[in-house]
């Protein structure tokens, strides 16, 4: 039976009696799904906030949030179907991360990381654990990888439905293989944005660290200042929105070490090191 789409959650495919963003898609109720949680309106506004919530929803086994609502009897699976999305396969292609290599003198390879754009090795799932083997995977690196920094890279499954492959999903670690013998680790950041399909990997990979780190200066930053800079990191614009927290902090914001880190990593990676240089002065908290 085909459900009218008004009425189905965009994250998790649920069907509420009420439209979530009203009959005509543009008037969202503000409710809350009572299947995977997620805001109408908020964390749903655009494809990729949709992709996220849904993969860490997803990450978190998938259950029915609200317990005062009664469940709709359908697995997560035949929801999602409704969206022609399905739980086991959708999040294991155009996958946003972050690669780094061991160095010879740690196991890794003999020749160095690898030179070539592409990168084809088997992985398994470190966490969250899997215990099912080793799959294939295809690795996009945006530049030329060294042995002791992480490189962004867009990550694909080549077998869809590969055992221990549905758990490569935003958050997850993997050990990467070549033969019997780990070469690297790999963290997946989330989903790529469809919508910015032009944008090089680095400017994905920039956005999906930026939209990850407004959860950490939530503390920090003006709310209202967070969500411009969530809205621009789904639009791919990872160097506005980075300007925008930035001009949110000055050499006095209380950051801790890693924070720190992680903002002036990304400024650097896209040549922005002007905009974060007074970051390197920043009193540090931990």
């Amino acid at each position: 039976m085909n459900l009218p789409s008004a009425h189905l959650c965009r994250v998790c495919g649920y069907f509420s009696e009420e439209p979530p963003w009203g009959l005509d898609g543009c008037c969202p109720t503000y409710a809350y799904c009572p299947c995977c949680g997620v805001e109408w309106g908020y964390q749903d506004s655009l494809p990729t906030s949709a992709d996220r919530f849904r993969a860490n929803w997803l990450q978190r086994g998938g259950i029915w949030e609200d317990r005062a609502v009664p469940p709709d009897g359908l697995t997560t699976n035949e929801r999602l179907h409704r969206l022609g999305i399905h739980a086991e396969k959708a999040p294991i292609t155009g996958l946003d991360g972050e690669i780094i290599f061991h160095p010879r003198s740690a196991g890794g390879r003999r020749s160095g990381p690898p030179t070539a754009e592409d990168y084809f090795p088997t992985a398994t799932v470190l966490a969250p654990a899997t215990g099912r083997g080793t799959f294939s995977i295809r690795v996009h690196l945006a530049h030329f990888p060294s042995a002791t920094q992480r490189t962004p890279c867009t990550v694909s499954v080549l077998v869809p439905g590969a055992p221990g492959s549905e758990a490569v999903i935003a958050g997850a670690q993997l050990l990467v293989y070549e033969g019997p013998h780990v070469v690297g680790q790999l963290r997946i950041l989330g989903s790529a944005d469809e919508t910015n399909a032009h944008a090089s990997g680095i400017v994905r990979w920039a956005s999906a660290e930026i939209a990850s780190l407004c959860v950490e200066l939530g503390g920090i930053l003006d709310p209202a200042v967070l969500r411009d800079v969530a809205d621009l990191a789904d639009h791919a614009e990872p160097g506005i929105a980075l300007g925008l927290i930035c001009d949110g902090l000055d050499a006095s914001s209380p950051l801790d070490v890693a924070l720190r880190s992680r903002l002036l990593t990304v400024g650097r990676a896209m040549g922005l090191d002007e905009t974060v240089a007074f970051l390197g002065d920043a009193r540090t908290e931990g």
